[in-house]
């Protein structure tokens, strides 16, 4: 259960995480522990609040406040908001009352701010630590562009129905953007974020389109036959298209050629996707550029797609190298070598799948 005290109640979190718009003599922000003897009390009425700084973000659940009068009655409402940052704040459209109140949605926030409508209060924060498993990722992430295979708890920033791309209603295709797509269903809120918990699906044939939480989700059909890559030659294989080019570049210069034709070079996530290039490689007239490479810090491997390093697939001995920065695989054998950026290689691109014309020639 996500009920536990957060730290004001029991002390843990320091008086100087509390502040308040203002406070009367001997009521300090700090006194406002729930079960305390003191009490806060603003010097003004009027618009007057009282924040605590958890100390880090947090699933908030609930808040339990205490009138220091004991006259009020447990219906007495007051505002509440939330802030990840201390700077953006995201007020839930209930109006908690007076007691023991929980949220009808959890939040994730760090700040948690009371503007009471009663002269001076106790309260408390109940909630937990966010799940360690879950990744920060950004409004513009996709299921394509995480690499999704299986399921992934992912962590959504506030803000992301501003720009969107979101194709379907409860299910959506995998090119959406999550965090758009988990505020149109009404898993999250736009000002808050939260946590969102991904479920691959089988394909649809078709996605309904459907007007949600200020988000217009889009319709999309598959036609039969429709290419889902650019042209014959690129290979489709689990939701991306690939293609192996055998004129020799370096590095820079075959990242650059996969650029203008709007894909990266490869970044190879797991072992069915390795085991699957492998025939592409190994069939290939030398060896292949891949994205991988260490140029940012010496030593510290990074996909050029910013996608996370989850296996390696070295040949004997190349991690012991210490000069070469840019990685290709091995025409004999697909394992991974470690080669100057400056060497001419074949190389590999890759991206998602997508919707193209019947006649290859454009996007629909």
């Amino acid at each position: 259960m996500c009920l536990d005290s957060l730290g004001i109640a029991d002390g843990t979190i320091p008086d100087s995480s509390f502040s308040a718009s203002s406070s009367a003599i001997n009521a300090e922000p700090h006194k406002a522990r729930l079960g305390g003897s003191g009490c806060w009390r603003p010097s003004e009425m009027f618009g007057s609040w009282i924040q605590v700084n958890l100390g880090q973000r947090f699933k908030v659940t609930g808040i339990v406040t205490q009138s220091c009068t004991y006259q009020l009655e447990s219906s007495t409402l007051f505002e509440l908001e939330f802030s990840i940052d201390g700077v953006n704040w995201y007020r839930p459209p209930e109006q908690p009352f007076l007691g023991t109140y929980m949220l009808t949605r959890l939040v994730f926030a760090q700040y948690v701010r009371l503007l009471p409508t009663f002269f001076g209060l106790r309260f408390d924060v109940l909630g937990c630590m966010p799940d360690d498993t879950s990744r920060d990722i950004l409004c513009s992430s996709t299921a394509t562009s995480l690499g999704l295979d299986g399921s992934m708890t992912v962590r959504c920033p506030p803000g992301c129905a501003q720009t969107y791309k979101v194709y379907g209603t409860q299910i959506y295709k995998q090119e959406s953007n999550i965090c758009a797509a988990a505020i149109h269903s009404g898993l999250i809120e736009n000002a808050i974020g939260g946590i969102v918990t991904l479920l691959k699906r089988d394909p649809q044939e078709a996605y309904n389109s459907s007007a949600r939480n200020g988000i217009t989700s889009k319709s999309y059909t598959f036609a039969d036959k429709e290419p889902r890559c650019l042209d014959s030659e690129w290979e489709e294989f689990a939701d991306f298209c690939y293609k192996r080019f055998d004129e020799r570049k370096t590095w820079y210069g075959a990242r650059q050629a996969c650029y203008r034709l709007n894909a990266k070079l490869v970044s190879i996530r797991s072992k069915v996707e390795r085991d699957w290039l492998q025939d592409l490689v190994m069939s290939a007239p030398g060896n292949t550029w891949i994205g991988l490479n260490a140029l940012a810090v010496p030593g510290k491997f990074v996909w050029s797609d910013h996608q996370k390093v989850t296996l390696t697939n070295w040949a004997p001995g190349e991690l012991a190298r210490q000069l070469e920065n840019c990685v290709a695989t091995l025409s004999q054998s697909g394992k991974w070598k470690r080669m100057s950026c400056a060497q001419l290689n074949g190389y590999m691109c890759k991206m998602p799948t997508d919707r193209y014309a019947l006649d290859g020639k454009g996007l629909l």
